[in-house]
């Protein structure tokens, strides 16, 4: 690991282009931030939280998202495995953005 941030909390901070890579972030919280084209790369996430946040194209690698809830974020045009996504909570809307991680179109 190259860094890491403990009981931090992030609120309504304009963070696009950030990148977290090689970072353990351990109860960290991001609320009403904007983390646009983001990068988190080998970040390891202990009982993080994202509240109300914007991860609009954000790029994750060797992250898992196991156990924590998105639901309340914009997370269109994620770059994401389908590994690291699973377990992730995510509403019915949110899951038609990453339908395209599967290479299917749906149509109406």
């Amino acid at each position: 690991m190259q860094g890491a941030l403990m009981n931090v909390a992030f609120d309504g901070c304009m963070l696009d282009y950030v990148s977290f890579a090689e970072c353990k972030l351990d109860r960290v919280v991001f609320s009403e931030c904007r983390l646009r084209e983001s990068l988190w790369s080998e970040v390891r996430l202990l009982k993080a939280r994202f509240d109300h946040s914007d991860l609009e194209r954000a790029q994750w690698a060797r992250t898992p998202l196991m156990g924590l809830d998105m639901t309340t974020c914009r997370i269109g045009g994620w770059s994401i495995s389908l590994y690291d996504l699973r377990g992730a909570r995510v509403t019915a809307a949110q899951v038609i953005e990453l339908a395209g991680l599967l290479g299917v179109e749906i149509v109406s």
